[in-house]
């Protein structure tokens, strides 16, 4: 792949072209052109762990800019995290649909559940 090739896989990506077959070969080019490397340096280096990290800004419309175009390229390229947001879509969307139709969780669940998370973190 060369740097002409490189900047249009980079930015079909972006553009929401799915493209996971040329992930390793856009990868394999930064690691060998300084140049690519520096200029996309964004796009190439977020991790997966780091894309969960914005879900939520990115579902109430709060993800903008560079960060919102890392994540796009990053859901673009990536299938594993694509399937990801979309199981996380499919569950708000039937988390708010069950929240209309329910009574509010009791309190001593409420506070199971944070002690939980906070036990996980730590």
């Amino acid at each position: 792949m060369n740097c002409v090739q490189f900047e249009s896989a980079i930015e079909a990506l972006r553009s929401g072209a799915p493209g996971a077959a040329i992930c390793d070969q856009f990868r394999a080019h930064a690691r060998s052109c300084p140049s690519c490397a520096t200029r996309f340096a964004p796009y190439l280096k977020t991790k997966c762990s780091e894309i969960t990290d914005f879900l939520a800004d990115y579902f109430d419309g709060s993800l903008h800019g560079e960060t919102r175009q890392v994540f796009d390229f990053h859901i673009n390229a990536c299938p594993e995290c694509r399937c990801y947001l979309d199981s996380y879509a499919l569950t708000v969307r039937r988390t708010r649909e069950l929240s209309v139709a329910s009574e509010p969780a009791p309190q001593r669940l409420i506070d199971a559940i944070l002690a939980a998370r906070r036990a996980q973190s730590n």
